[in-house]
C-alpha cells in the first residue's frame, strides 16, 4: 500500500510540474510576440539649413594668345618735307655765298681746323672749329681712306633756322649766311637735330649755345689758308639756291 501511494504520489508531481512548465512556454512566446510590435512609419525631412559662405576664388586660368599685328601705318616725310608737314614752313633767302669742299685733293692737314677755331676764338682747338676734318674709310682691309671737310652748306631751305624755336637763327643781311645769335641761343639743341648731314654742322660751346659757320663776313678764312686748294668760296649776289640740302648736286 504505502509503495502504491508513493507512486501516486510521485504521478500528481510529474503532472503538476508539466502544466507549470507548459504555462511558462506559452508565457514566454506571449512576451516575445509582444516585443517584436510593428516597426513605426518614418518622420518628414525638416527644412534645410542656411546655405554655407562661398569658398575662396580659385587660381586666374593661363594667358590666352596675342592677338593679330596691326596694319603698319604710312611712312613719314624725311628732310625738308618732313619739317614742313610737322610746321609752318618759311620762305627763306638762299645764302649769297657757300664754301665748297672738293674732297679729293683734300690732304687732311687740318689746318682749315686750327685757322677757323684761331678766328673765332683765338685759340687752336678742333672742338672749337666750325670745319671738321673727317676721315673717311673706304676700306678697313685695305687702309683707303680719304678726308672730307665737313662745311655748312647753307642750306637754301634752313632746317636749322626752321627749328629754332627762339629765332636765335637768321640769315646774315650781307652774305645770306645762317648765323646765330647766341644771346637768343638757349641751347635746346633743335637745330643740331634739324640739321640733315652727319656729323651735324651745328656745335655747343662750353656754355651750352650753338654755333655754326658764318662765313666770316664774306671772307671764310678756311679757304684762303687751305694749301690745297680743297676748299673754295663760291659767291652770287643774286643768291645760290641750289646749296645745300635737301637739292641733288648742291656742295
Amino acid at each position: 500500500m504505502a509503495e502504491e501511494k508513493d507512486k501516486n504520489t510521485k504521478r500528481e508531481f510529474l503532472k503538476k510540474a508539466g502544466y507549470l512548465l507548459g504555462g511558462a512556454t506559452v508565457a514566454g512566446s506571449a512576451a516575445l510576440a509582444g516585443c517584436a510590435g510593428a516597426e513605426g512609419a518614418i518622420g518628414a525631412i525638416g527644412p534645410a539649413g542656411p546655405e554655407g559662405p562661398a569658398g575662396p576664388e580659385g587660381p586666374q586660368g593661363p594667358e590666352g594668345p596675342q592677338g593679330p599685328q596691326g596694319e603698319k601705318g604710312e611712312k613719314g616725310n624725311t628732310g625738308s618735307a618732313g619739317l614742313a608737314s610737322a610746321k609752318p614752313w618759311s620762305v627763306i633767302e638762299p645764302s649769297k655765298g657757300v664754301v665748297a669742299v672738293e674732297e679729293t685733293i683734300c690732304v687732311g692737314c687740318r689746318i682749315c681746323e686750327s685757322i677757323c677755331s684761331f678766328t673765332h676764338s683765338q685759340s687752336i682747338s678742333p672742338s672749337k672749329s666750325r670745319v671738321i676734318v673727317v676721315k673717311d674709310w673706304l676700306d678697313p682691309n685695305t687702309m683707303d681712306f680719304v678726308f672730307k671737310p665737313a662745311v655748312c652748306k647753307q642750306c637754301a631751305d634752313a632746317p636749322c633756322l626752321q627749328a629754332c624755336p627762339t629765332g636765335a637763327i637768321s640769315a646774315d643781311e650781307t652774305t645770306g649766311a645762317r648765323v646765330i645769335n647766341q644771346a637768343l641761343c638757349i641751347g635746346c639743341h633743335s637745330c643740331e637735330k634739324a640739321c640733315p648731314y652727319t656729323p651735324s654742322r651745328i656745335k655747343f660751346n662750353a656754355n651750352g649755345r650753338a654755333f655754326k659757320c658764318d662765313l666770316c663776313g664774306g671772307d671764310p678764312q678756311c679757304v684762303k689758308f687751305c694749301p690745297e686748294k680743297a676748299l673754295k668760296y663760291i659767291y652770287d649776289e643774286e643768291g645760290i639756291a641750289w646749296t645745300g640740302h635737301p637739292t641733288e648736286g648742291g656742295v
